[in-house]
């Protein structure tokens, strides 16, 4: 049985980020690396997915590991995200079998797919990003 929910837990979140990073290489546009440390209330955050929206581009996703670490990815050959105005969103990979833990739960209101989201502007790349969320 717990082989069956980390198998569906590892599918869910190839799923989402297949989808939120497409295939395909080039981009008309500037994609800069990005990748740092994500936190909630001080404490690091870990196991959630981070989709990066900047309108009229595709979006980019990273899956956040232990320490809050996360890099992000745009497409199969491509790291990071567009420049421009970004809104990070957090989505746990859990699905409906996999409640996240109740500390989340505010998170997730707060910041989750269907909020309005963590908002900043990213105009280079860098490699030790700090995203402080409260």
């Amino acid at each position: 049985m717990l082989y069956r929910a980390h198998y569906s837990l590892f599918a869910l979140v190839g799923l989402v980020l297949a989808v939120s990073i497409g295939c395909g290489g080039n981009t008309p546009y500037r994609v800069v690396p990005l990748e740092g440390v994500i936190t909630y209330n001080g404490e690091a955050l870990e196991g959630v997915v981070l989709e990066f929206f900047v309108e009229d581009y595709r979006p980019s996703g990273a899956m956040v590991r232990p320490g809050g670490r996360f890099q992000a990815v745009h497409t199969q050959s491509t790291d990071g995200v567009p420049v421009g105005t970004v809104t990070m969103r957090i989505a746990w990979p859990g699905g409906h079998d996999h409640a996240p833990p109740p500390a989340y739960v505010p998170l997730l209101a707060k910041y989750g797919i269907d909020s309005e989201g963590y908002v900043f502007e990213l105009t280079r790349g860098d490699k030790n990003f700090r995203i402080d969320l409260e």
